[in-house]
């Protein structure tokens, strides 16, 4: 891993090597059970094979990170001493306690997305192996972002929260999107965002992390805080710090 810093935030650019990425983590992101197939559809373990065998050279995984110092907290309200805020009914549950907070934008890259692209159109199957290694390698990169702040915070003597991510119970996209994006520079990490607030390479995600002394983070799936949480297929196969 390599990092620039600037004052207030930094870059980590990652090798897709580093995030150990397996046939099984692709099947697992197409909600399949890996086992099962094995004995079952052996072709589609070898498809997932190819998948990240050339998959991983396309990925360009990096994240940015901006640690702001809390200034109040109130009435879901929270401010930063260097000016901006975040504000929902999940910011006054999940965060109080904070004294910093880590707001965060990981990716996976354009290039891997473009080659999805491409195969579409006359190998959908494999296709759709190589976006799930994009939707593994997020799930990876969750993890290798959240052990990152976790060590800031063991800096410090403190712990750290759940990652809390817009479209989580109490913290809508429309609500959660617009605050991280007007606290992060993502054009640093080749992110925009649109007018719905979807984000591009589409292998992105974005969140926020409490740091402070005494702060409790999930022991499990962050599943239950996420308001898809009665209808999702993916529920509880993501990895998570937990």
């Amino acid at each position: 891993m390599a990092y620039t810093r600037g004052m207030q935030s930094e870059v980590l650019r990652f090798d897709p090597y580093q995030l150990e990425l397996t046939p099984d983590w692709v099947l697992q992101a197409q909600g399949a059970d890996p086992v099962l197939l094995r004995s079952r559809r052996p072709h589609l373990i070898e498809i997932a094979g190819r998948a990240v065998a050339a998959g991983l050279p396309l990925l360009e995984p990096r994240a940015l990170i901006r640690l702001l110092d809390v200034k109040t907290l109130a009435h879901r309200r929270m401010e930063f001493s260097d000016g901006g805020q975040l504000q929902g009914e999940a910011i006054g549950i999940h965060l109080a306690g904070a004294r910093q907070v880590a707001v965060v934008l990981y990716t996976s890259g354009v290039k891997l997305e473009q080659c999805v692209a491409q195969e579409m159109a006359h190998d959908p199957p494999y296709a759709f192996a190589l976006d799930a290694l994009g939707t593994a390698a997020n799930d990876a990169l969750m993890l290798q972002v959240y052990r990152h702040v976790s060590r800031l915070a063991e800096q410090q003597g403190w712990q750290i929260s759940i990652f809390l991510n817009p479209g989580m119970i109490g913290w809508s996209v429309e609500q959660g999107q617009p605050q991280i994006f007007s606290l992060l520079d993502a054009e640093q990490i080749g992110v925009r965002v649109n007018a719905e607030w979807a984000m591009q390479p589409r292998k992105t995600t974005s969140g926020v992390i409490g740091i402070g002394p005494g702060l409790t983070p999930s022991q499990g799936p962050p599943c239950e805080f996420c308001a898809l949480n009665e209808t999702c297929s993916f529920k509880g196969k993501h990895p998570h710090p937990g």
